[in-house]
């Protein structure tokens, strides 16, 4: 099972077997080229509408298991409290 520190060389793998440019992929998925490159890269996390983009683009599921049994949590909840979790610490209330 991929973690999140593997999604960036995922993403350029997909990326390259599909024989796109980062110029073409990032207007496929709606975003800039800056953009796309730190999502790539792994200094941005994408919010669930760019996940979502990406995920049609390469033919990535939308979902992953949270936890070793049947139960599957989308990537927009798992965004959505990481991004809560980020905006807590930025702003100092932990």
């Amino acid at each position: 099972m991929p973690t999140l520190a593997a999604y960036p060389g995922m993403m350029q793998r997909a990326r390259n077997r599909e024989g796109l440019r980062v110029c073409r992929a990032a207007w496929l998925i709606g975003v800039s080229v800056r953009e796309y490159r730190e999502i790539e890269a792994g200094d941005r996390t994408p919010n669930p509408n760019t996940y979502q983009r990406i995920s049609e683009l390469y033919g990535w599921p939308q979902t992953f298991p949270s936890s070793p049994g049947p139960e599957r949590r989308s990537w927009s909840a798992w965004s959505n409290s990481l991004y809560a979790s980020a905006l807590q610490i930025t702003s100092g209330k932990t």
